[in-house]
């Protein structure tokens, strides 16, 4: 893993201070070859401030994982990262340019590796699994080849005015670069300069969309986009570590947390059930997740973490119930019994743990290993699945399903034994899902009015960070307004005696400023604090209709931040945003609302402990 990050993503002003915009190569009639000129290189050794980040209806955010031979890398499993295009505002006379290495966890034909987009996303340039290009929709390229699951291939692919060149792994798929300086024209005739010229006009580059359908599971590393015609040097398949060789030892290396929790003490001397991290608890069909560092002695396969499962009580609380307990170790047992063993239960774990001597490779592997823990109960069936990235960058997967889980609040916490955790309080959330049409808010007729219906509010106290999933349906009559509502009040529910709210947000950047205030003059359009959104008002009612909105809500001090993502059914990304500083409460409210529309609401999650980071 190159250790440099020069993604240009600020292009558009750091060209100031070399260049000016619309710089072009010296004409060709004074026989200068146009420079090769990297403009940017996304190594992902972190995403960056200035990422966006969207995901597919039933996709997971997108997040920075540790490989086993290229050490940090994008995760993309139905999620998507998107940058300013770099080579906007150049003007390219020989070539556009890219390189970088794709893993798929299946072969996909349709997965989308890179895309170039206009704001709109009505135009694309999309690069597919099957070394594919296609502009808006049409297919340029006449040979192609599926990339195999479970290997990195490393994909160079050029773009002159009336040709194309794509390789895989070295090795010409669809026309060739000859003498580092021409491209092999390939079948499809096209405007002289359209596709390159798009390059230049596009104002994003998305890693992991631009498909109608959730792409399959990739990791993406080490991508560079030059301007002009790359050569031998770049097409060529860098070398590789071998698979568990590494760049580094992996010893002290991991994740550090800013602020991480501690369970246990850091010389792992502390006992089996004598400290347990804050519980988190839910009631209904819920999900929990956690994150953290696992640090072992190494004595003994137990000597990690621990999942205990309980009815919302910690042990050391009066009327604890304990509905099932899980090592690390491929062992637990249920209802507070170690005779009634998980093994014996029906409901096996499972695991790709390597076991070929035994268990010692695993006590060695677990210290320093990052492991990503979610639970879900979903009726009476919960789920368990914990992603591991070992010391030596080994990816393990560890998984239970239970089927007869009780009603009734559900808790998660963790212990240790012999070993200590470092625990990421900033990704540990617990909230409800649901399934679609299980929990609606409004008329399926579009009859509800105006916060004639609302969901359940969310209430919490300080700074604080809460996200949800939903499906906005609107009339194909309605207007603008016709859509999904935001209030943020004072925890008090809608109508009820004592009720303030604190402001509102319509679905198409307007809303309200005070007191159920709902005139112009408490326009949050004509305040200090307006909108920032990427909404294409030609095509914005049928955007909205059956789109997908991702939405987190966070408070820090009195800054309060709304963050929408939009996901049309077009499958054309949308950001909405607000930043409002002068929410000045001590508790606050959230509910969503309709008005001629309704809503399908899929998840909503708290982030417990965010008020506890410092």
């Amino acid at each position: 893993m190159r250790t440099k990050f020069l993604v240009a993503l600020f292009a558009v002003f750091c060209l100031w201070s070399c260049q000016d915009w619309g710089e072009m190569d010296p004409p060709a009639g004074n026989q200068q070859k146009p420079t090769l000129k990297e403009l940017a290189s996304y190594t992902f050794d972190d995403l960056g401030s200035d990422v966006s980040i969207g995901v597919y209806q039933g996709g997971k955010a997108p997040k920075l994982v540790v490989d086993k031979q290229l050490e940090v890398v994008l995760e993309l499993d139905g999620g998507y990262v998107s940058y300013s295009n770099p080579l906007q505002f150049y003007t390219l006379q020989e070539a556009a340019s890219l390189t970088g290495w794709v893993k798929l966890n299946e072969s996909d034909e349709d997965t989308p590796i890179f895309c170039f987009s206009d704001e709109t996303g009505s135009k694309k340039l999309m690069f597919t699994a099957n070394s594919d290009l296609y502009y808006n929709e049409e297919k340029l390229n006449t040979n192609s080849l599926l990339l195999t699951a479970g290997e990195w291939h490393w994909f160079s692919v050029a773009v002159k005015p009336d040709s194309y060149a794509i390789y895989i792994d070295g090795v010409a798929i669809d026309g060739t670069i000859t003498n580092d300086e021409s491209v092999a024209t390939v079948s499809r005739a096209v405007t002289s300069g359209e596709v390159m010229s798009f390059m230049t006009e596009a104002s994003k580059l998305y890693f992991g969309y631009g498909s109608k359908e959730k792409p399959v599971k990739m990791w993406i590393d080490e991508v560079s986009v030059y301007k002009n015609l790359i050569t031998e040097k770049e097409i060529a398949k860098p070398e590789l570590p071998e698979i568990g060789e590494g760049g580094d030892s992996g010893e002290g290396d991991g994740p550090t947390y800013e602020n991480p929790y501690i369970l246990g003490a850091p010389d792992c001397s502390t006992g089996w059930w004598s400290e347990f991290s804050p519980i988190m608890k839910a009631d209904g069909d819920c999900i929990f997740h956690h994150r953290f560092v696992n640090h072992t002695n190494g004595l003994n396969a137990w000597n990690n973490w621990v999942l205990g499962i309980s009815n919302g009580k910690l042990p050391n609380e009066e009327g604890y119930q304990e509905y099932a307990i899980v090592r690390a170790d491929n062992w637990g047992w249920l209802n507070g019994n170690g005779d009634n063993t998980i093994d014996k239960s029906g409901y096996p774990l499972s695991n790709t743990y390597d076991l070929t001597n035994g268990w010692t490779l695993f006590c060695q592997e677990m210290e320093g290993a990052v492991v990503d823990l979610t639970i879900q109960r979903k009726g009476s069936t919960l789920t368990m699945n914990a992603d591991i990235v070992t010391k030596s960058k080994l990816n393990w997967t560890y998984s239970w399903t239970y089927g007869a889980i009780p009603n009734g609040e559900l808790g998660v916490f963790l212990t240790v034994d012999g070993s200590y955790l470092e625990i990421d309080l900033e990704e540990a959330y617990v909230g409800n899902v649901w399934d679609k049409n299980e929990n609606i808010v409004g008329n399926k007729d579009f009859t509800t009015p105006f916060f004639g219906d609302i969901s359940e509010v969310m209430t919490v106290a300080g700074d604080c960070k809460l996200g949800c999933q939903f499906i906005n349906h609107r009339s194909s009559t309605g207007q603008n307004w016709n859509n999904w509502l935001l209030a943020i009040c004072n925890g008090i529910e809608r109508g009820a005696s004592g009720y303030e709210e604190y402001a509102s947000v319509r679905a198409d950047n307007w809303g309200w400023i005070g007191n159920q205030l709902y005139d112009d003059g408490h326009a949050i359009a004509n305040s200090k604090y307006p909108f920032e959104s990427t909404f294409n008002w030609d095509t914005f009612l049928n955007d909205m209709s059956d789109a997908t909105i991702n939405m987190v809500l966070s408070r820090e001090g009195d800054t309060f931040t709304m963050d929408a993502t939009i996901m049309p059914s077009s499958g054309n990304e949308i950001t909405y945003k607000w930043v409002y500083p002068e929410l000045v409460a001590d508790e606050v409210g959230f509910y969503l609302s309709v008005d001629g529309s309704y809503l399908d609401i899929i998840t909503q999650v708290t982030y417990p402990f965010i008020a506890n980071i410092k």
